[in-house]
């Protein structure tokens, strides 16, 4: 799971969308810098593993049986729309998929945090003009170090 805190805020002159799309990738490089890839449900190159979540449904139930610190429980019902306010700060958890995978030594792991799909969603896109909003992607990487805690 990744655990960020998320804001959003409005182009000057233009309509601001009233919600966001937060889309997670964890990437593995090797020693050159070269991303490894893996092999995806349909035969596809895809990174380590991906998660995303629309930050109005984040609310997520810690009381149903199902809920774990590493995997939020979410019911994705009406009642639990949160909006996500302009200028505010709300936390979000992103589940990531279950994988695993070695890093060699000198390896790399990238975090990469966009607002739209990346390279490595095949026909499971998000591409509804109507629906999904295009800003930034940041990307963060991290050598693997056993004293680290991921």
């Amino acid at each position: 799971m990744a655990h960020l805190g998320v804001s959003r805020s409005g182009i000057p002159g233009q309509n601001s969308p009233s919600d966001m799309d937060i889309f997670v990738t964890l990437r593995h490089f090797d020693v050159q810098g070269k991303e490894i890839f893996y092999t995806g449900s349909m035969g596809d190159p895809v990174p380590v593993v991906k998660g995303w979540l629309r930050v109005s449904l984040r609310k997520v139930n810690e009381n149903h049986p199902r809920h774990r610190a590493y995997l939020p429980y979410r019911e994705y019902r009406k009642a639990n729309v949160q909006d996500a306010e302009a200028g505010k700060v709300c936390p979000v958890d992103i589940e990531l998929w279950p994988t695993n995978g070695i890093v060699g030594k000198g390896n790399t792991l990238a975090l990469e945090v966009s607002s739209r799909d990346t390279q490595g969603t095949g026909i499971f896109g998000h591409y509804d003009p109507d629906d999904r909003s295009v800003f930034a992607t940041i990307c963060c990487r991290f050598k693997p170090n056993t004293d680290m805690d991921y």
